[in-house]
């Protein structure tokens, strides 16, 4: 039998949605595999010590106080792998603060695997 047009453009929307998720996943696998490594943590003590101290941006907690672990968030995935040269794309976030802004249903759409491309 015979496919009609609708169910093969319906058949290659969703092949195409299937190699598009796919990809998504492989960049952010790539993207997680970076922040463990010792280039992101270089970068992170480069920008620390060069641009910002171990500061929260949002609740001015320092790292150590009470335990506070600062971390560097994205606010931007523009320059992901060139943070040193473009330390604008990131900010240091306590554990506490990152958590916050990352669970804002706002930025759910921004922190997407998508965006991570």
């Amino acid at each position: 039998m015979k496919k009609s047009i609708v169910e093969i453009k319906k058949e290659k929307k969703k092949n195409k949605k299937e190699v598009e998720v796919k990809e998504e996943d492989k960049v952010y696998k790539e993207y997680k595999k970076y922040i463990k490594s010792k280039s992101w943590k270089e970068t992170c003590d480069w920008i620390y010590e060069n641009v910002y101290q171990k500061k929260c941006y949002c609740c001015g907690r320092l790292s150590g106080d009470d335990n506070a672990v600062i971390q560097l968030h994205h606010n931007s995935y523009d320059y992901l792998y060139n943070e040193k040269e473009h330390p604008e794309c990131v900010i240091p976030l306590c554990a506490s603060c990152h958590r916050r802004i990352h669970s804002l249903p706002s930025n759910w759409k921004r922190f997407s695997r998508k965006n991570l491309k």
